[in-house]
């Protein structure tokens, strides 16, 4: 995004859900800055990671959001008691990293 300096344009993110419901995002870098970059806005909080659709879920009161860092960047795990507000998470993840034409 812009806001993030174009650093995302060196990262790269899949979810996948869990068992339970959670959503769970992999961002990861492709350079070892881009990683770097990843890894220190997590540090900051989720309400000011540098994914906007992390900011949106960070906020949202029914979502609690938990930023980890990892080997290669960073993981996002969203939960919520209301199923259907991670469905649309989802949803609108998946619209967001689909392929482009």
């Amino acid at each position: 995004t812009e806001a993030c300096g174009g650093m995302m344009q060196s990262c790269k993110m899949e979810a996948t859900r869990t068992a339970a419901g959670d959503l769970v995002v992999h961002s990861t870098g492709t350079t070892p800055e881009a990683v770097s970059y990843l890894q220190n806005q997590a540090a900051i909080s989720a309400d000011k990671f540098c994914c906007p659709m992390t900011q949106k879920m960070a906020t949202n009161e029914a979502c609690t959001v938990k930023l980890t860092k990892v080997t290669d960047g960073v993981q996002v795990v969203v939960s919520s008691q209301k199923k259907e507000v991670v469905d649309a998470y989802e949803k609108e993840f998946a619209a967001l990293t689909a392929p482009t034409k």
